[in-house]
């Protein structure tokens, strides 16, 4: 019997977790307990397997960087508006920064684009979303199949510079 999702599916999801927390984390503003920055992690769910292993990234990412990550999640994957509302608390509380896997590209603009005006730094993982108002967006490259590996998009210097994507595979 095979296991699903496959294992490469489990493995990229804790490398894109692990890669956007490091992107956040190394902000190093905004919302500390006892001295230690806090990311905000909001995936689509809680629910899926897929979820989980984003959950278990980063908490290793957490873990190895020295952040406390904030894990919260909409109970259905298609709740835009329990979604919008875990980010503005997120915003309100100052978090270092949020990684957000957005449920509707449309729905969730106004949030990241005032996360953005309030110098918080957000990180879109997964899907994508209708706003260039992020510091990264990770997903994979459904071409690369069958490696399927992460993809990581930075935004476009400020020089107007071309976009850049980087492949990597960080040891895990």
């Amino acid at each position: 019997m095979s296991q699903w999702p496959p294992m490469r599916g489990r493995v990229r999801g804790r490398v894109s977790a692990a890669a956007f927390l490091i992107v956040l984390a190394a902000a190093g503003f905004g919302c500390r307990t006892q001295g230690r920055r806090v990311v905000g992690l909001v995936p689509k769910g809680a629910n899926h397997i897929f979820w989980k292993t984003v959950h278990a990234g980063g908490i290793k990412a957490a873990q190895e960087f020295g952040f406390d990550l904030e894990w919260n999640a909409p109970t259905l994957e298609i709740d835009s508006s329990r979604q919008i509302e875990i980010v503005e608390s997120m915003i309100n509380r100052r978090l270092a920064g949020i990684a957000l896997a957005p449920v509707d590209k449309r729905a969730l603009v106004g949030v990241v684009e005032r996360a953005a005006r309030e110098g918080i730094p957000v990180s879109i993982f997964d899907s994508g979303i209708d706003t260039g108002r992020r510091v990264s967006y990770v997903a994979t490259n459904p071409r690369w199949s069958p490696q399927n590996r992460p993809l990581m998009v930075t935004p476009k210097p400020a020089n107007g510079g071309a976009l850049r994507t980087q492949d990597f595979i960080p040891r895990l």
